[in-house]
């Protein structure tokens, strides 16, 4: 007894000794993981703040980068324009004071005005303090920034200045002005968290106007940079700034919970010794509880098994016999109860996977494990879901396991049936956008879902959970109706939908559309007790149906008269037309009774009869005398019609009428001239016909020509309605005097109508002799023509055809004619035109090919290829192009510049065009039955975007495809379809993004002549850069220039920018480095068909080297000199391809210009730039002239047939490339 005692108290002794030691150790450990912990906290900190200023600064100068090549395409901006251009520049950027442009150094342009009224028309050059930094930015040609400055206008700014050079007649660059970008170095210093009270750190900045550690202290103490502190260095674009930190309580040795650290140690010893005791203990009272455990789980209503380590069952208590049905003698094993459970074999292999995880699980977690759930066949056949769980029963001498298996079978039943309806409804209410609301009819209680709120711009605050709530917000007209409403639907049970306006919250009204039900009745005495239903806001259809009701009152381009009155016949509204014919003004008629047009030539009865007829018809139609405003009686054909509202109330009138006054006198002068044009006297159409045939006998049997004319006056109409109709009468009959004066007797013209004349020249010997003819009639027709004192000019088309060498039938003669006539004013009017019967075939070519693409796509011969469209960044593919190609039956697959430039303008371009659109949805729908997810963008053509149906169709098209999420969907729209009406353009695109969500891309954006106005004032989402600037960005520097100033207008006009034609890998690491990630091109994929794009997919592979370059972290200097490799590398491979190939094989030549190539541009670039060192620069320099000097001499051999001798020379000229690799390389250094 003495020994055990001995032992034990030993055991303590060393117990207590190493903890002793462990104690030291974890204090040692503490003390130096503390200072570590210290310097790691506050060098994150301060990396931390220079990263948020650095991304600040840099974010401020990226946002003005555009305005130069702004000033550079327009130097004469309006105030206005710039105001509006820097505004959208500027829109959300709170860190800006101000952007002042100063074209000779002189600030003419700023934003805002207001506050900086001081700064307009100040000189730089009288400002010492600030000329020097413009001075540099002049001098280096690139952007400088300088400061912090106090600024004329008050405070302290940091400023990026950005020279403006154009090119001048000459060619060369001149100096136009600069750009000043005033950073407010307060706001800046508050969003980059140096203000923030939090910030557990004191921070110092030295290194004004980019002098780094040589610099003035502009923040901070200055004492920070005279101790040992954390620091950094933050590259600006001219310099750099030194940035350290150090702890605000200053630097400590020891945690300041040391203490309370040990005190843990301490009392964590303490706790082991007792739970060693614990131990002891509790062994001793094991084999008591065992059976205390036994007798427990026996009365339990839940199920158990209890098992021991061989897996052998060993008890089963009642709940289980009774609600499996099986006992000890039917399942002896865990084994041969599985096999009788789960009778399936498949299933049994996943419960066993699930078991053997849950095992693994429960073996190696200190927590608790989630009980899995399975379904048991009982051996009755029934099948129960249980959740099993797995006890340990650590009392028992031997290892010994409890099942617990927990009968859920009827909740799950339960849980599914309500999940169900309550996601059903879930949906439905969510998919509709609807406002929920449950009102206890008894209590007045009404509660609504967060829509219903959205809806009125209200929170819950708003709500007093009260149906007094919903009777407040009414507007007062349609208060008692929806109450009446309600009232009703709860007294016959019949459904109730109701239209009435709420109030917002911002004080405007919302009509809303509401609809429900009685959900519930009193068993006892069925009163209502409990309604629910939704609300829908239908302020936009309201307002389409009034829009649609005034659109069907446009009326002012069409001639003829409509006047629009009150149901008291009351005009409200006049037309153009109306005033044309009445001779009334508009404002002479607002308000009167039609009656003011009274002729007194109908009798009273005959209004009578008239309006008995509209009220009971609802439109009447007839003829009426009326009487102008000067006294001139006219006859009109009148059709009145009345208008009802919703009720069936008379709100307007419309009546719509003709002045048919000339067409009654025509018909009464007609039927007495037969054969001859009332107004000039001339042949009319039957008589020009009779003549016709005579003039043909007579060509045949004289062997002589016949001239066919057809000629329209040009710019007639503006004489007709900007003088009436009886200046241009007497100007057409002026004009029928002299071309029957032009023309010899043998001769027949006549008047075709309106303006139209045709006429027959007999007798002709040639074309030359026709045209004498012609020329001497156009000279007189153009002369002036005096009426009424005043002299009126007009011009006329003329188109010819010669019989017999237009051998055609007498209607065909005089269609060509006629289509000649319209060539000759499409060529510039005023002068004349012959048929030119090739023309004419091409024509009906064209019109041949236009019927077989139509043909073709009624047969179903079109389909569509994709090609994919990627982040080159992330590797994601996120869309495709859909691509059309016509598969004709015998010219086999047809690409699409072979046939869609014949449909050009036509309507079959408009069903192409929604065609591809509905294929493409179509196919969209399919791919998202796969789960395959991406964005379809389809080319859409001018006409078709123009067509008045356009949106209709396109809305149409996504209805049907109702599946389809409308962000799916992109519509690319070439930058030249808005030459023309780019405000129309406009409000189509924002039309489409507004009510549909359809996304819209500028494609090939660059090549137009506007391109900044387009960005401007269209609202597309993404910029598509052009292909032909792509394809030679690694060669030409213009074209680099190019997409630069695209992707730079894109970030400040917050526009997404994606690029074509990517066709290599360095292609697409150009463009990485640029800041453009998304690409579509030959380098990732060609357009497929739609059945091999899932089969590409899976096996795609994005690129891993753009991915890793894009994830390396570069320094500015490190991008340059990667730039500078890349295209170089890509000029020397090039160069090498063609010495390597046959002369018949290569077809151009890289830039051998060594000044003007790409890599000559960045050499020039860098030396203005001064980020690196001149001797550096200099060096690259020296050995690049040298490569490109031995790459000259290589191409003059390989030209001058010495093939051999110059691909000889390829070691050497790799040699020299390699120099030039490894200089560039030094200037890292």
């Amino acid at each position: 007894m003495a020994n055990t005692k001995l032992k034990f108290y030993t055991l303590i002794f060393v117990i207590i000794v190493m903890l002793l030691t462990a104690v030291m150790i974890a204090d040692n450990y503490i003390i130096a993981k503390y200072a570590a912990k210290t310097d790691s906290r506050v060098h994150d900190e301060l990396a931390s703040v220079a990263n948020d200023l650095t991304f600040n600064l840099y974010n401020n100068i990226q946002v003005v980068k555009g305005l130069p090549a702004l000033f550079a395409i327009n130097p004469f901006l309006s105030q206005k324009d710039y105001a509006i251009a820097a505004g959208e520049m500027l829109e959300g950027q709170t860190q800006f004071k101000n952007i002042a442009v100063a074209p000779d150094l002189i600030i003419k342009y700023i934003y805002p005005v207001k506050g900086n009224e001081a700064a307009i028309d100040l000189d730089y050059r009288t400002l010492p303090k600030q000329f020097d930094s413009v001075k540099r930015a002049i001098d280096s040609k690139q952007l400088v920034l300088a400061g912090p400055v106090e600024l004329v206008q008050g405070g302290l700014g940091l400023i990026s200045r950005i020279p403006v050079f154009i090119d001048g007649p000459d060619g060369n660059e001149s100096f136009w002005g600069i750009v000043s970008a005033v950073i407010d170095v307060n706001r800046l210093y508050q969003a980059s968290g140096l203000f923030n009270p939090a910030l557990p750190i004191d921070i110092a900045i030295r290194g004004k106007d980019g002098l780094g550690e040589n610099g003035d202290v502009f923040f901070g103490a200055p004492d920070l940079f005279d101790q040992k502190n954390i620091s950094s260095v933050i590259t600006v674009p001219n310099g750099s700034w030194l940035i350290v930190a150090r702890p605000k309580a200053g630097w400590k040795t020891l945690p300041e919970d040391i203490w309370l650290t040990r005190s843990y140690l301490v009392i964590a010893a303490l706790m082991l010794f007792f739970m060693l005791f614990s131990f002891l203990k509790t062994s001793m009272k094991a084999s008591f509880a065992n059976l205390k455990f036994k007798n427990l789980i026996e009365s339990s209503p839940i199920p158990y098994i209890v098992m021991n380590g061989k897996q052998q069952i060993t008890f089963l208590n009642f709940a289980f016999i009774k609600t499996f049905g099986y006992t000890t003698k039917d399942i002896t094993t865990i084994e041969t109860w599985m096999v009788k459970a789960y009778p399936n074999p498949e299933y049994r292999e996943k419960v066993t996977a699930m078991w053997k995880t849950y095992i693994e699980a429960f073996q190696t977690s200190a927590g608790m494990i989630s009980p899995i759930e399975v379904n048991i066949q009982s051996k009755h056949g029934a099948t129960r879901t249980v959740l099993i769980s797995l006890s340990e029963n650590s009392l028992n001498k031997e290892s010994e396991h409890t099942l617990v298996l927990y009968d859920i079978t009827e909740r799950k039943l339960a849980e599914e049936q309500s999940q169900m309806s309550k996601h059903q409804l879930e949906n439905v209410i969510a998919g509709a956008q609807l406002g929920y609301w449950d009102w206890n009819y008894k209590t007045g209680e009404h509660t609504v879902n967060d829509r219903w709120l959205s809806m009125l711009g209200l929170s819950r605050s708003h709500m007093t959970d009260s149906v007094s709530d919903w009777a407040a917000l009414m507007h007062p007209d349609d208060k008692d109706l929806a109450i009446k409403n309600v009232q009703a639907h709860i007294n016959s049970n019949e459904a109730y939908v109701a239209e009435f306006r709420m109030k917002h919250a911002d004080g405007h009204w919302v009509w809303i559309e509401g609809a429900g039900a009685v959900v519930e009745y009193d068993d006892i005495t069925h009163e209502p007790l409990r309604l629910c239903g939704t609300h829908q806001d239908i302020s936009t259809r309201k307002k389409i149906e009034e829009k649609l009701m005034l659109s069907a009152r446009v009326f002012s381009d069409t001639y003829e008269g409509i006047l629009i009155t009150d149901a008291n016949n009351i005009i409200i509204d006049v037309n153009p037309a109306y005033c044309d014919i009445t001779g009334y003004s508009r404002d002479e008629v607002i308000g009167k009774n039609p009656n003011i047009l009274n002729s007194g030539r109908q009798s009273p009865e005959f209004y009578t009869a008239m309006w008995q007829e509209l009220e009971l018809q609802g439109h009447w139609q007839g003829e009426l005398w009326n009487r102008k405003k000067e006294g001139e009686l006219y006859v009109e054909l009148l059709t009145i019609s009345k208008l009802l509202d919703h009720h069936g109330k008379v709100i307007n009138y419309i009546g719509v009428f003709t002045d048919i006054t000339d067409r009654k006198q025509q018909q009464e002068k007609l039927s007495l001239m037969a054969h001859y044009d009332l107004l000039t006297g001339l042949p009319n159409r039957a008589l020009f016909t009779d003549r016709f045939h005579q003039a043909i006998a007579h060509s045949k049997r004289t062997k002589a020509y016949l001239a066919v004319c057809f000629l329209d006056l040009d710019n007639f109409k503006p004489v007709n309605d900007n003088y009436g109709h009886e200046v241009g009468d007497q100007l057409l009959i002026q004009v029928a005097e002299r071309i029957k004066a032009g023309l010899r007797e043998e001769d027949t013209v006549s008047r075709q109508g309106g303006d139209e004349f045709a006429f027959l020249l007999n007798d002709i010997e040639s074309y030359e002799h026709c045209k004498h003819t012609l020329d001497r009639l156009h000279r007189s027709l153009a002369e002036p023509y005096i009426i009424d004192g005043y002299a009126h000019k007009i011009s006329a088309s003329t188109g010819v055809t010669l019989f017999p060498t237009d051998n055609s039938d007498i209607d065909t003669l005089l269609r060509h004619a006629d289509q000649a006539m319209y060539q000759s004013k499409q060529a510039g009017r005023n002068r004349y035109q012959l048929f030119d019967t090739q023309d004419d075939q091409d024509t009906v070519n064209k019109h041949h090919r236009v019927a077989e693409i139509k043909h073709g796509l009624i047969n179903n011969e079109f389909t569509l290829y994709y090609q994919p469209k990627v982040n080159m960044v992330t590797g994601e593919v996120f869309g495709v192009e859909a691509l059309i190609r016509w598969l004709h039956p015998e010219k086999g697959l047809i690409p699409p510049l072979s046939f869609l430039p014949f449909i050009d303008g036509t309507d079959v371009e408009i069903l192409i065009g929604n065609w591809v659109i509905n294929k493409a949805l179509e196919q969209l729908q399919y791919w998202n039955q796969l789960g395959i997810g991406l964005e379809v963008s389809v080319n859409i053509a001018s006409h078709h975007l123009r067509s008045d149906r356009f949106f209709t169709q396109l809305a149409d098209a996504l209805a049907e495809h109702s599946t389809v999420n409308a962000h799916s969907l992109q519509l690319e729209i070439l930058e030249s379809s808005a030459l023309g009406d780019l405000d129309a353009i406009s409000n189509i695109i924002n039309t489409i993004q507004n009510k549909l969500g359809v996304n819209v891309a500028l494609d090939d954006f660059g090549t137009g002549y506007s391109s900044l106005t387009h960005l401007r004032n269209l609202s597309a989402n993404t910029l598509k850069i052009d292909q032909s600037f792509v394809r030679d960005i690694l060669e030409d520097p213009s074209d680099y220039a190019i997409i630069e100033g695209v992707i730079g207008l894109a970030n400040a006009f917050n526009r997404k920018v994606i690029a074509e034609g990517v066709e290599s890998n360095e292609h697409g690491l150009m463009l990485i480095m640029m800041g453009c990630d998304q690409a579509q091109g030959y380098g990732i994929a060609k357009p497929m068909p739609a059945n091999q794009l899932a089969d590409w997919l899976d096996h795609y592979e994005p690129n891993q080297g753009w991915i890793h370059f894009n994830n390396q972290q570069r320094s500015i200097k490190e991008n340059k000199v990667k730039l500078f490799c890349l295209v170089a590398t890509y000029w020397m491979n090039r160069f090498v391809s063609n010495i390597q190939a046959s002369a018949e094989e290569v077809k151009d030549w890289p830039l051998m210009l060594g000044n003007n190539d790409h890599c000559g541009h960045w050499l020039k670039r860098e030396q203005k730039e001064l980020l690196f060192t001149q001797e550096g620069l200099n060096q690259l320099h020296n050995a690049y002239a040298e490569f490109h000097e031995i790459a000259q001499s290589l191409r003059l051999k390989y030209q001058a047939g010495d093939i051999e001798e110059a691909r000889a020379g390829l070691v050497e000229f790799q040699i020299t490339f390699d120099k030039v690799l490894q200089n560039s390389k030094m200037l890292l250094i």
